[in-house]
């Protein structure tokens, strides 16, 4: 189904079937980063450019690119871009098959990477196996693109599962990538985690900060106050 998103900021996102569609796990993601006029920020693995949006509309004064495999999502990325009249650098490619000209690049590569170990029974549809499985590249593969297009001292924001964070962690550190930052996304307060939110840094020392978890709802069940912020800017 084709249909037209409303974003944070009066930024609007279309998106098919086809592609990756905008979810919680996206608009968590892109309040996640520490944004500063002029960064070089890359999504790694775009789909149809919701998490590039949402940071343009965080900070319009971004050096914004996108990765992405898929040749019909790239059309969505910049028709995207034309219809909120922003500028996204679109690559259609292999992240692992990333160039030279892109070595050391970015200031900041954020992700919502692929959750689920390839052949683990958890991608339901084949319009977003590469996005939700391995099938297209593991967490090794994807740590490794990240950590050739970041700077020293760049970082690395991204939005995981808590069952695979020891993965992640070791494919990160592997890479010279340090966690830095964690931050737990629970339905309510005190709930068990659904997501994490994680914040690595290249080349950085070894120390890690736990940040308070995220609550999605309140005792009512409605959005907390900090996810009305993120999802409506209120």
């Amino acid at each position: 189904m084709d249909e037209i998103v409303e974003l944070i900021g009066g930024f609007k996102l279309r998106q098919d079937d086809l592609s990756f569609r905008f979810g919680m796990d996206s608009a968590l993601l892109s309040a996640f980063p520490v944004l500063k006029p002029k960064m070089k920020v890359c999504d790694l693995g775009a789909g149809g450019g919701c998490i590039a949006l949402m940071l343009l509309s965080r900070q319009p004064d971004l050096q914004m690119d996108a990765i992405e495999i898929s040749g019909h999502a790239c059309g969505l990325i910049r028709e995207n871009a034309d219809m909120n009249g922003v500028e996204i650098g679109v690559y259609n490619m292999d992240y692992r098959n990333v160039g030279r000209d892109m070595l050391g690049k970015y200031d900041l590569v954020v992700s919502n990477p692929p959750y689920f170990a390839k052949n683990s029974g958890k991608t339901a549809r084949e319009s977003v196996a590469a996005a939700r499985g391995e099938e297209a590249g593991t967490v090794e593969d994807f740590c490794s693109a990240a950590a050739k297009i970041l700077k020293y001292g760049g970082e690395l924001c991204l939005v995981y599962r808590p069952e695979r964070l020891v993965d992640l962690f070791c494919a990160m550190r592997g890479v010279n990538i340090e966690p830095k930052v964690l931050r737990y996304v629970t339905n309510t307060l005190g709930g068990e985690p659904i997501l994490a939110l994680v914040q690595g840094k290249k080349g950085g020392k070894s120390s890690l900060k736990t940040q308070r978890p995220l609550a999605v709802r309140d005792d009512h069940g409605n959005f907390s106050r900090e996810m009305e912020q993120i999802y409506y800017g209120k």
